[in-house]
């Protein structure tokens, strides 16, 4: 009888082994999955984050083309600028081209005037550009683009592109 009584006392430790054993099996299972949801956890928060990133930087991209963009025009049109005041002492007004160092020399007093009126009109168009107000019937040969309303008055807002930057 005692080894029944023996092997039912084993078999109840072997039980209790057993159970203890499944428990902190259960517990360390429970502790890596707490730790794996943890990870999983800042996994997602870190690509939200790239996520929110992306989209901020997709949306400076899409700016900076606009900016480019912009700024490809303005240079455009500066270079026409060059061009055409290249071309208005390489070509008549009739479209012809011409050396004005020979024109000069044949007929100097046409020329001094033409060179003075022209200072003249530059300079005003310098003080146009500045902010100095067109007058209403105001012809200006050298900077035509500056026609009364073209430029902004000194109470209107002026674009600076540096501020669409964010």
């Amino acid at each position: 009888m005692l080894s029944g009584i023996a092997l039912k006392i084993a078999l109840g430790f072997g039980l209790i082994g057993a159970a203890t054993g499944a428990w902190f099996y259960v517990q360390t299972i429970r502790a890596e999955l707490d730790a794996a949801n943890e990870r999983t956890a800042r996994a997602m928060d870190v690509v939200n984050e790239q996520a929110a990133t992306l989209d901020k930087l997709q949306e400076d991209i899409k700016l900076i083309q606009n900016i480019t963009q912009e700024l490809g025009k303005k240079m455009a049109d500066a270079e026409k600028s060059v061009v055409d005041l290249n071309n208005k002492f390489d070509v008549d007004s009739q479209g012809r081209t011409r050396d004005i160092g020979k024109e000069i020399i044949q007929d100097p007093v046409k020329w001094s005037k033409k060179i003075n009126r022209a200072t003249k009109d530059a300079l005003r168009c310098n003080e146009l550009v500045t902010g100095a107000q067109p007058l209403p019937d105001e012809v200006n040969g050298q900077c035509p683009d500056l026609v009364p309303g073209s430029l902004p008055t000194k109470t209107e807002e002026k674009v600076d592109i540096r501020k669409t930057v964010k």
